[in-house]
């Protein structure tokens, strides 16, 4: 009997655990949206606000919307283009772009 109410007190709070998880992925935890929703000329530009105003490196920003683009920003040291090749990834890119 203790191994089942063990078992039910795990699993219990592994779901508890994975609703709040998922709850703050898609809606953030305390962090006001830049833009409206919906509003992709507002994100582009509050984005662009925040990289110009917070940049340490080289940034390529592209905004993507219905396959194509719609807005581009460059800037850096050796400011990058579209032909940059960057070393390094993240999966924040592939969060960003599903979300």
């Amino acid at each position: 009997m203790l191994y089942i109410k063990s078992l039910l007190v795990t699993t219990t709070a592994l779901v508890a655990w994975t609703l709040v998880v998922g709850y703050v992925a898609l809606n953030g935890w305390g962090r006001n949206p830049i833009a409206t929703p919906g509003d992709s000329r507002s994100f582009a530009h509050a984005a662009i606000e925040i990289i110009k105003k917070e940049n340490r490196g080289n940034v390529a920003f592209l905004l993507i919307e219905g396959g194509k683009t719609f807005e581009e920003f460059y800037i850096g040291n050796e400011t990058p283009d579209e032909d940059t090749i960057f070393a390094t990834a993240s999966m924040s890119k592939w969060i960003t772009a599903w979300g």
